[in-house]
This record gives structure tokens, C-alpha cells and sequence, in this order.
């Protein structure tokens, strides 16, 4: 999966409660790292959690054009030890 380069994106200033959310987020996703699906998606997705200014890269990184895109977001991919 090609993950966008969030630096690239402008600065936004996100409110307390968003920056509240964002840290419920990152404190998740390190919790569920050693089970995480995609190690490298868990990864990227911390590192836009953990950095609020950049928030505006969000909808890039998972898939969306922008907030109005009707487009889907990218499939989640099949576990690392998942059988069909």
C-alpha cells in the first residue's frame, strides 16, 4: 500500500477534544501492534495519530480523496495468518 508523504500536507490545528481523540487513537493502536493485520498500515496510521498538525493528511492516508470523496477507502488487507 503507498502511504502518502503526511509532511507534504498543510498544518492544521485540530481543538482539544480532537486532539484527545487522536491520543485515545495512537494509545490504541500501539496497544494491538503485535496483532495488527498490516504492520506497516498500523505503523503509518500511529505516526498521523501522534502528529496533529498533520491531520490533514488523513483522508489521503486511508484511501479518500478528500472529506467529499465518494470514493471507497483502500480494502483492509487479510490478516497474517489468516486461512480462506
Amino acid at each position: 500500500m503507498d502511504f502518502p508523504e503526511i509532511n507534504a500536507f498543510p498544518k492544521c490545528f485540530p481543538g482539544p477534544y480532537q486532539r484527545e481523540m487522536g491520543t485515545t487513537i495512537a494509545n490504541l493502536l500501539r496497544v494491538f501492534a503485535e496483532v495488527a493485520p498490516d504492520e506497516e498500515s498500523n505503523r503509518r496510521v500511529l505516526e498521523l495519530a501522534e502528529t496533529p498538525r498533520l491531520w490533514s493528511a488523513g483522508h489521503a492516508a486511508c484511501g479518500r480523496r478528500d472529506a467529499h470523496s465518494r470514493e471507497r477507502p483502500i480494502p483492509i488487507r487479510q490478516p497474517r495468518n489468516s486461512t480462506k
